[in-house]
Parts: structure tokens; C-alpha cells; sequence
């Protein structure tokens, strides 16, 4: 933790992990105490010492031999500065390994760049310490001028040192970011799974809540009146499949875009024996993205949107149209519908909306931001939901029959 935390004093914070702790428990006090600017020094402090000890010690046992010998005090004051002058050296070279960073594509220029670095670094701090030499020396030996300090430094292992001193640094300034990378990357795992349980959650929720058991129960009344019994027959089976559909497909956080569409299509059918002829459907599906890989759960809340605020929301009904197209390295889904078109403050509502704004934090998180998302009102009071997301396709038939777990 010390290690890491001294090295990490010019890294970009993350967004903290709620595991529960309450707050002043012993493991977050440590963690507190170690990231303060002050422990950070005492640890860098600590850390250059014992090279300077080291050295302190070797020219102690070259001292005892000259005439008058060498104290242990005067050989400490001589030598220990000498690599104490690395505390402020070691963030400005973690600043520039964050800066410019050693990364595949273009590693030849910053190994270039970081190769000059050391040397311009090395060369400042001989400067530094042949003075420091100059005026410390504890024996007739090392007494000598600042410049010729410089030359013997220049021609000794210390440069070379300073140097390896360099590059160690670097080093270990890049394992903790590739540590940090690592934990983000779990935390953003682990984010996506909370965020899909929420989705299944949800959808479960909407879909069981007393409005919609009352509209299909009213709907499955009515045909059993009419002694319409095949209908009614129909939409129990529809519904059970629908649930235990979703159930299946909710187990997953990544599945083929067919199954998504499987899952969809029970849910129309649930939909269409409640509505009638008020509920019209069309598809668009292109069969190269049959295979595509997508979010669990991502276009049944969006049709859901389009039946109750579109169709829903007229006498006449209405038709229902999904898309899906294969843009070069990306798969866009649009799911359009008619109806009354936006209603004012439709934006703000948007933006509170919990299904739309669950959509949009997954798939922020399942592609890293690289996603499209757009809400349009069209001729016609028409509306199209929009999505554009990286295409990546089922690796194999196994793993399309059971879904994915890794993105």
C-alpha cells in the first residue's frame, strides 16, 4: 500500500467502491493515513536512505583507513544527501511516466524520450551532489572542487546509478498503473453486473406490476367471455413464455442479438393478443447481425416504451418497427413507432427516465463510451429510438446457445 500510494501521487483518482464499511474502520484509516502528502515523503524519505546508508557505510570503511581517519557522522552528512536529493526526483519522473507513458504503437519514441530523460536527470543531480561533495569532504581523499567532482561522477558508477535509479522508478510507476488499469477494469465488471441485475430487476418489475397483470388478466377475461378460448389459451402460453424467457436470457450479460430478438417477440405476442389489431409489427433485421453480440435486456424496455407512450397512447394504434443494420465496425438497432409524437418536457423526462438511463450507463460501461444513443421525432408523430454500438460477434455455437459472460 505505501509502495503503491507514493508512486500514485500524480495518478488520477477513480470513483470510489462502497463495500459497506462504515466509515473510520481500521482498513480505510490506514488507507487514509498512507495517502497523505506527508506519508508519502516520510516513505520516499525512507526509501532513499538505505542506499544512502549503503554508501554512507563504504565511505566509512575507506575513511577509518586515512590519516586523521573518517567519523561515522561526517561520512553519514557526506553520503546520505546524496541520494536523499531522489526524494524530489522521484515525482517528476512518475510525472512523466504518467505524461508519456511506455505503450505499444509508439514505443520506440517515448523509449527514446525517457532514455534522454534519464540522462538529463542523472546529469542535474551529479551536479548537485559533486557540489555537495566539494563542500562535505570527510577526509583529505574526496576533498576536492565542485567541477572536478563533476568529471569524476561523470566517469563513476554514481552516474550510472542515477541512471538504473531512473529507470526503476519508471518501472514500477508503470506496473501500479497496469495495477490500476486492472482494478478499473474490474470495477467497471463488476459495475456492469450490478447494473444488469438491476436491468432484470426492473424489467420483472415493470412487467409484473399491478397494471400490466390487470390489463393482460382483463384482456384474458374478455376472451374467455367471448369464448374466444384458443386466444386466450394462446396469450397464457405467450405470457409464461415471456416470463420464463426472460429468466433464461437474464442469466447472461452478453447475448446473441437473434435470442434478444426471441425474447422481444414473446413479449410482442403477450402485447399483441391484449391489443389486437391496435398493435402492428415490423422488422427490419439485417442477417449479418443475427450474430452480434449485445447487452442482455437492451431492446425489450425500449419496445415496451414504444407500445405504452406510443400505440398506447392513441385510439387508432399503431405499427411497431425494429432495425437492425451492420455500419462497418458497428450494429445500429432502432426501434420506431407511431404515435403522438414527443410530449413537451420529453427530454427532461428522458433524462429521469430509470430504463433509459440504465440503458445508457451499460452501455457505456460494456463499450468504454464508445456508443451512440438518440431519442427523434419523426413526420408523422412518429418516434425512433436509436442505438449504435461496436459490432463484435459470437465466437461459436456454444457460447451463442448459452450467452456470454465476458464483453
Amino acid at each position: 500500500m505505501a509502495i503503491e500510494d507514493a508512486i500514485n501521487s500524480d495518478a488520477r483518482s477513480t470513483p470510489p467502491v462502497h463495500s459497506g464499511d462504515v466509515a473510520g474502520a481500521p482498513g480505510e484509516w490506514r488507507q487514509n493515513r498512507w495517502s497523505s502528502p506527508f506519508m508519502k515523503a516520510v516513505f520516499l524519505f525512507a526509501l532513499w536512505t538505505l542506499p544512502g546508508i549503503l554508501y554512507t557505510a563504504q565511505i566509512y570503511e575507506i575513511g577509518v583507513r586515512e590519516t586523521p581517519p573518517a567519523t561515522l557522522l561526517a561520512a553519514a552528512v557526506h553520503a546520505l544527501p546524496t541520494w536523499w536529493i531522489w526524494v524530489p526526483a522521484t515525482p517528476l519522473v512518475i510525472w512523466l511516466a504518467r505524461r508519456l507513458p511506455i505503450r505499444r504503437g509508439r514505443a520506440l519514441w517515448t523509449v527514446l524520450f525517457h532514455l534522454l530523460s534519464s540522462f538529463a536527470v542523472a546529469m542535474l543531480l551529479l551536479v548537485v551532489v559533486a557540489y555537495w561533495y566539494a563542500i562535505t569532504g570527510p577526509f583529505d581523499d574526496r576533498i576536492r572542487t565542485t567541477a572536478e567532482w563533476i568529471w569524476t561522477l561523470r566517469n563513476s558508477t554514481h552516474f550510472h546509478l542515477f541512471i538504473l535509479s531512473y529507470w526503476l522508478i519508471l518501472s514500477a510507476a508503470h506496473i501500479v498503473e497496469s495495477e490500476q488499469r486492472l482494478r478499473r477494469q474490474q470495477l467497471n465488471t463488476a459495475r456492469i453486473d450490478a447494473l444488469a441485475a438491476q436491468s432484470r430487476t426492473q424489467m420483472l418489475a415493470n412487467q409484473l406490476k399491478p397494471h400490466f397483470l390487470f390489463n393482460a388478466l382483463n384482456g384474458l377475461s374478455t376472451l374467455i367471455l367471448r369464448g374466444d378460448n384458443a386466444s386466450a389459451q394462446l396469450m397464457l402460453e405467450s405470457l409464461a413464455s415471456f416470463l420464463r424467457e426472460s429468466l433464461r436470457i437474464g442469466e447472461s450479460r452478453l447475448v446473441p442479438l437473434r435470442d434478444e430478438f426471441e425474447l422481444t417477440s414473446r413479449y410482442l405476442s403477450v402485447e399483441k393478443v391484449r391489443l389486437g389489431d391496435k398493435l402492428q409489427l415490423r422488422t427490419e433485421i439485417d442477417p449479418d447481425t443475427e450474430n452480434a453480440l449485445v447487452p442482455t435486456l437492451l431492446l425489450q424496455p425500449l419496445v415496451e416504451n414504444a407500445i405504452r407512450h406510443g400505440i398506447g397512447s392513441t385510439e387508432s394504434g399503431g405499427e411497431v418497427v425494429i432495425r437492425s443494420d451492420r455500419i462497418g465496425t458497428t450494429i445500429r438497432l432502432q426501434v420506431e413507432n407511431d404515435g403522438t409524437g414527443l410530449a413537451a418536457g420529453w427530454q427532461k423526462r428522458a433524462e429521469e427516465s430509470v430504463g433509459l438511463a440504465n440503458t445508457r450507463r451499460r452501455l457505456a460501461l460494456m463499450t468504454d463510451g464508445r456508443y451512440e444513443m438518440r431519442l427523434d421525432e419523426l413526420e408523422g408523430g412518429r418516434v425512433r429510438v436509436e442505438l449504435v454500438i461496436p459490432f463484435q460477434r459470437v465466437q461459436s455455437s456454444t457460447e451463442a446457445r448459452g450467452g456470454h459472460d465476458e464483453p
